[in-house]
């Protein structure tokens, strides 16, 4: 800026200053260095500026120029859905607990359909739960669209396993229709690992399983349902 004043003050000796409109403004410049400045913002907000930027500086000989058709360039591109974005897109893809409502579950119950949600609300302590106590009593979550769920872990005050006799079962489907129990023994589908203890049933599924509902059906007893987890991932539903 400074270089332009005093280019401007050599002109202004060869002009008229009492003739009106015959001294210019002072003169401006826009620095490399103000430039750069700004383009290194635009690439912190924007990985296709930063890289289109970055080859121009090489084969284009005016920076402001450059920066300029840069711009056009993006606007074109943003215009017909490319470009880059300075925003991170989210995943289309769910992994983790796939039982949380954050996640696109949602959770019903043949009796009690309050407490329901309580059984995915991501709090396994005892305080809060659904409980059932007649037989086929049912909460079951629904993540939305068909998942690929690899374990499941039921946090309950029943920790007894019978496979002849169970006080509950562990059911998975893929359309809420035909339902498999899940376990060790006489079940549809096998845990590779499965454990009682903690206050939790948990199974690992033998094979990685495709569904989209699990539920847990009382068959005897008082059963307290405080927490379902049901881990894998699916894709989300737009």
């Amino acid at each position: 800026m400074f270089d332009a004043q005093i280019a401007q003050s050599v002109e202004q000796r060869i002009e008229n200053p009492r003739v009106r409109g015959s001294i210019p403004r002072l003169g401006t410049i826009i620095s490399k260095t103000s430039l750069l400045s700004w383009f290194f913002y635009a690439c912190n907000s924007s990985k296709t500026f930063c890289l289109v930027g970055f080859i121009a500086h090489y084969f284009k000989k005016d920076f402001k120029m450059k920066l300029i058709s840069i711009s056009l360039i993006l606007g074109l591109l943003t215009a017909c859905g490319g470009g880059g974005s300075g925003h991170s897109t989210s995943s289309n893809s769910i992994t983790g607990n796939l039982a949380l409502p954050t996640n696109g579950a949602e959770v019903s119950a043949t009796y009690d359909e309050d407490s329901a949600a309580f059984t995915t609300d991501g709090d396994n302590t005892t305080s809060l739960y659904w409980a059932g106590n007649i037989a086929d009593d049912a909460v079951t979550v629904n993540f939305g669209s068909v998942a690929e769920v690899t374990e499941i872990s039921i946090y309950t005050n029943d920790l007894s396993f019978d496979s002849t006799n169970p006080n509950k079962y562990i059911e998975i489907s893929i359309d809420a229709e035909t339902w498999n129990t899940t376990g060790l023994t006489s079940v549809d589908v096998t845990c590779s690992e499965f454990s009682i203890g903690d206050g939790k049933v948990f199974c690992k599924f033998k094979e990685m399983q495709e569904i989209q509902y699990v539920r847990v059906r009382v068959m005897n007893g008082d059963i307290n349902i405080y927490e379902i987890e049901v881990m894998g991932s699916r894709n989300r539903v737009l």
